[in-house]
C-alpha cells in the first residue's frame, strides 16, 4: 500500500501506467473492505458491551444508559443500533463469516438487515449475492420490489443538493 504522506511516484511511460492505476484501484478496493470489516468489528463490540451490561463497568460513573453510553463514547444511537443488530443479525443468528460479508458495501448490508431480517439464512445468502452482483439503487430496487429511480422528479435543497421527491435520495446538483 502507498504511503498517504507521499506523492505517489507516477510513471511516466504510457506503458507502466496500467499496471500502475491497477495496484492503486487494488488498494482503494481493500480500503472498502476494511470498513466494512471495521463496521462489523464494532457491532461486535457494540453487542458484547451492551449484553449484560457490560458498558456499565466500562466508563465508570456518571454513565446512566446505554445511550448515554454511546453519547460519551462519540458514537450516534441510531449508528450503534445497526452496528450491533446487523452483528446480531450477520454473525450471531445466522452464523455468516466475516468472508461472506465484508465484501458488500455497508449501505447494502444495512439495507438486507432491515429488509430480511426475518428470513432464513438460505434467503439472506441470495441477497448478498445479489448486493455483489448489483449496483445500489438497482439491488434497492430488487429487495423493495421497486423499479429504481430515474430521480426526474427533483427539487433544489440548496446549490448543490438535489432531493428526489420520488425516492428521497440526495443527489449533487448537476449529476
Amino acid at each position: 500500500m502507498q504511503d498517504i504522506l507521499k506523492q505517489p511516484k507516477i510513471p511516466t511511460k504510457d506503458k507502466d501506467k496500467p499496471v500502475f492505476a491497477i495496484n492503486l484501484l487494488k488498494d482503494l478496493q481493500k480500503f472498502n473492505e476494511f470498513r466494512s470489516e471495521g463496521w462489523f468489528y464494532e457491532g461486535y463490540y457494540l453487542y458484547w458491551l451492551k449484553k449484560d451490561d457490560l458498558w456499565k463497568y466500562a466508563h465508570g460513573e456518571g454513565v446512566s444508559s446505554w445511550n448515554a453510553f454511546l453519547s460519551s463514547i462519540g458514537i450516534d444511537v441510531n449508528t450503534a443500533f445497526y452496528k450491533f443488530n446487523a452483528y446480531d443479525f450477520f454473525i450471531i443468528k445466522n452464523g455468516f463469516s466475516l468472508k461472506d460479508i465484508t465484501n458488500i458495501d455497508v449501505k447494502k448490508i444495512r439495507s438486507i438487515f432491515i429488509h430480511a431480517k426475518n428470513q432464513g439464512k438460505k434467503e439472506v445468502s441470495e441477497l448478498l449475492d445479489k448486493a455483489r452482483e448489483l449496483s445500489y439503487s438497482d439491488f434497492m430496487a430488487e429487495i423493495t420490489n421497486k423499479e429504481p429511480c430515474l430521480h426526474n422528479n427533483c427539487e433544489a435543497k440548496d446549490e448543490h443538493i438535489l432531493i428526489c421527491k420520488d425516492c428521497g435520495r440526495k443527489l449533487k446538483n448537476g449529476s
